[in-house]
């Protein structure tokens, strides 16, 4: 009996090793197709595989490839390589902290001014939102009770709206605009 030691057929990494049997009416033991009878060496599984080099009939140890997630340094769009050192020089593997971070020099750095124009609309999209929702129709109400006649009503729901108003404004504050 003979130890054969087996390796995928396209990548060359160790996949397991067999006993093998003298076959009847052979001289040989039968070698099973990417098979080798070099033994492998010791190596660490968990970070190391053994890949055989056919060509040299020994085994080569290397670190396992390790899948990482990389980070476009014009577009912050993440991708993931199957190893750190397949990673190319548009990306890096420092995740950004914010969408408004801009690659340079080697580091990400917030855009202070892009993150305040985008917080900026962020809540002037929510503050015209609750007056289409809220102050429109207490104003239109109001509008038409003055064309009713109906002076002091009108006024009384145009008050409901400046305070609604006052209260969206208050809840929604404009951000605070960075300092250079």
């Amino acid at each position: 009996m003979k130890i054969a030691y087996h390796y995928d057929y396209k990548t060359f990494i160790y996949q397991g090793e067999s006993q093998i049997h003298k076959v009847a009416g052979y001289d040989e033991y039968i070698l099973p197709q990417f098979s080798t009878w070099v033994a492998k060496p010791a190596f660490d599984e968990e970070a190391e595989q053994a890949k055989y080099d056919v060509k040299n009939q020994k085994w080569l140890v290397e670190l396992k490839p390790i899948q990482v997630t990389a980070y476009h340094k014009k577009t912050q769009e993440p991708k993931v390589f199957a190893d750190a050192s397949l990673v190319s020089d548009e990306y890096t593997l420092k995740k950004p902290s914010t969408p408004f971070d801009e690659w340079i020099d080697g580091a990400w750095v917030t855009n202070k001014s892009n993150q305040h124009i985008a917080e900026y609309n962020q809540v002037d999209n929510v503050r015209r939102g609750l007056y289409a929702q809220i102050c429109d129709p207490l104003i239109a109400e109001a509008n038409i009770k003055r064309l009713q006649g109906f002076e002091d009503d009108a006024q009384t729901i145009e008050a409901q709206a400046l305070a609604a108003r006052n209260k969206i404004q208050t809840e929604n504050p404009w951000p605070t605009p960075p300092t250079n």
